[in-house]
């Protein structure tokens, strides 16, 4: 899509101006670059809402795809900016060693320690023993059933709602485990979780 945003008696005003499915044809993608086919894409938008790249635009936000930048640099003789929502799931990525290929994290030892808080989740739901003692004792102290949910790497929002849930129910689950002989993978480190929890909140 194509959004717009600008600064109108000192507020900031933003619009989707265009949400449309980019499909180019099987011909098109084996004869242009993708780079060329977006500049294409969206010198279209621009002409049909009238808008002059070189006077009307000041700057350019992408993340940093590099047909991306490429097409919007050539279509926008303007600074191009970094998209924020990227540029911070990307430092958190960096911070929690989440990148999709293991052998390229730049923090293995957070993102060992996050995958023990989902094993400790992958425990209770797949064993029924301890599924039931843990459901018993977060009824007698919250008076209702918390499910536990598991989060993919990427999704930053239902990874501090692990967090959250895990320190809620911390002694509940401590306890379980400890009742039914199963080894707590986190035991010792609910400062760490606490301090993991902070980090993500603000963002």
């Amino acid at each position: 899509g194509v959004r717009v945003s600008y600064v109108h008696n000192k507020e900031i005003k933003s619009y989707n101006i265009a949400v449309r499915g980019f499909n180019p044809t099987r011909e098109e993608f084996e004869t242009t670059c993708a780079s060329e086919l977006l500049m294409d894409w969206c010198k279209i938008i621009l002409r049909e809402f009238k808008i002059d790249a070189e006077k009307h635009i000041l700057t350019s936000c992408t993340d940093s795809g590099s047909d991306v930048k490429r097409a919007l640099e050539k279509v926008f003789p303007t600074m191009r900016e970094w998209c924020v929502s990227h540029l911070t799931h990307l430092a958190l990525a960096d911070a929690f060693g989440s990148h999709v290929d293991p052998n390229k994290t730049r923090n293995s030892d957070m993102r060992e320690f996050i995958g023990r808080c989902r094993k400790v989740i992958e425990k209770v739901n797949k064993s029924k023993t301890l599924k039931v003692s843990l459901e018993k004792k977060l009824l007698t102290d919250f008076g209702h059933n918390m499910k536990l949910r598991n989060s993919p790497n990427h999704r930053w929002s239902a990874t501090e709602d692990v967090f959250v849930r895990l320190l809620k129910c911390w002694a509940q689950i401590r306890n379980a485990f400890v009742e039914e002989g199963v080894h707590f993978p986190i035991a010792n480190e609910r400062q760490l979780l606490l301090e993991l929890r902070s980090v993500i909140h603000p963002l």
